[in-house]
């Protein structure tokens, strides 16, 4: 009977878990539940980002037909503001001259930029050259 007391004592000291795996668990959890809230806060990010590049496009899409109906024709360097987002701005410029099919256009980049002036939408827009 001695065998089986030892053996009895022994599974009864190792029946609960150890502070050690108990931090071990609390850390591993910690991760995970870290791991999520950044996942959740990127996702965050990226979908304001992504509803924000929709309403300068949606924007951008009134701005270039204003640009095309202005008396003197497109500009080829102009800045502005967005009415509806004003920490957004737009800039043109000349980028290149070709010629095309016989006839000489000069290409103009209208941009929209972001409140940290990065460019979110690029438009090439294909104008007659006067040379």
């Amino acid at each position: 009977m001695t065998g089986t007391s030892n053996w009895m004592r022994v599974r009864n000291a190792r029946s609960g878990l150890t502070l050690i795996e108990i931090i071990v668990g609390l850390v591993l959890m910690a991760m995970v539940l870290a791991s999520a809230v950044l996942a959740q806060r990127r996702h965050a990010d990226v979908a304001r980002r992504a509803q924000n590049v929709e309403l300068v496009v949606a924007a951008a899409d009134g701005i270039l037909e204003q640009l095309y109906a202005r008396r003197g024709g497109f500009p080829r360097r102009a800045r502005g503001r967005f009415e509806s987002l004003p920490q957004y701005t737009w800039v043109t410029r000349p980028i290149r001259r070709e010629v095309l099919a016989g006839v000489p256009v000069e290409i103009v980049r209208w941009t929209a930029l972001g409140p940290d002036r990065r460019s979110i939408l690029d438009v090439d827009v294909c104008l007659a050259s006067d040379r």
